[in-house]
């Protein structure tokens, strides 16, 4: 018999870390996507997807993309989930979803730091979990280009004797 004063635990799914082909390296913390709300049916379409996807071991991830001031009322970037299906005689495609998008401050770090250098970013999702209230909480991590770490100059030992 169950305690009815015990909140049932979450449901937690898209935890495969699917990221982009490429090397790639944490460049912010994990944070939840905004304007969910926004986008009901499209966040649905794209949770149910993820949750196929991992039944059938297909792949899933997110796609970032920037839209200047003027579209939208401030510069921002859209977080895009996609999901690969499979058909009935085991052909494969995938699908995309405009699910939310990064913070204002994210946004505004992510736009200033990287966009406008022209350099590369991306998305992981981290997590979905669905709360109480029916609405998915999707997670993501803003991904910049993995730098080589430097090693350190081998130089030959000195010698006194000649």
């Amino acid at each position: 018999m169950s305690n009815p004063s015990v909140a049932p635990s979450p449901i937690r799914y898209g935890l495969a870390r699917h990221r982009p082909p490429g090397q790639w390296a944490p460049i912010a913390r994990s944070e939840p996507l905004v304007g969910t709300l926004y986008r009901v049916d499209e966040v649905a379409a794209f949770t149910a997807a993820v949750r196929r996807a991992e039944k059938l071991g297909l792949r899933y991830g997110l796609r970032l993309e920037y839209i200047p001031a003027g579209f939208e009322r401030d510069d921002t970037v859209a977080v895009f989930g996609e999901a690969e299906t499979q058909h009935l005689f085991g052909s494969k495609s995938r699908r995309e979803w405009r699910i939310g998008t990064l913070s204002r401050d994210m946004a505004s770090e992510v736009i200033e730091s990287y966009v406008s250098k022209d350099i590369a970013v991306a998305a992981e999702l981290m997590s979905i979990v669905e709360t109480q209230d029916g609405m998915p909480l999707i997670s993501v991590t803003i991904l910049g280009p993995a730098r080589p770490v430097p090693l350190p100059i081998q130089r030959p030992a000195l010698s006194l004797v000649q």
